[in-house]
């Protein structure tokens, strides 16, 4: 099921805005996702203007370092560019999951 979900969000764009949430829950929960899910996440979660949304992409975001530690310097240059922009925001919220996420990414190293 999730090869034909990740299937369908390269396929389909249109259908992305259904199928993220499914990918963010499941970040949420520390499943491993393929580098194509996890490059739409992160490229959602940089220019995402709903807060709550934003949160929940943050949220995930530490899960998905966790579970994919091996890869994770892919990544590593897109996800410091969305920390540095978002540990500037007003919202109490969303620096505190920068913060929860740079505690994880230091753990890495």
């Amino acid at each position: 099921l999730l090869e034909k979900l990740e299937k369908t969000l390269k396929e389909k764009k249109d259908l992305e805005d259904n199928l993220l949430p499914v990918f963010i829950y499941l970040g949420q929960k520390g499943k491993k996702l393929s580098q194509h899910v996890i490059n739409k996440l992160l490229d959602r979660l940089s220019s995402e203007n709903n807060l709550v949304l934003k949160q929940e992409l943050l949220s995930a975001l530490g899960s998905l370092i966790d579970a994919n530690r091996t890869q994770i310097e892919l990544y590593r240059e897109k996800i410091d560019e969305i920390l540095i922009k978002e540990i500037q925001s007003n919202n109490s919220n969303i620096q505190k999951w920068c913060v929860k996420v740079i505690r994880i990414l230091a753990t890495l190293t």
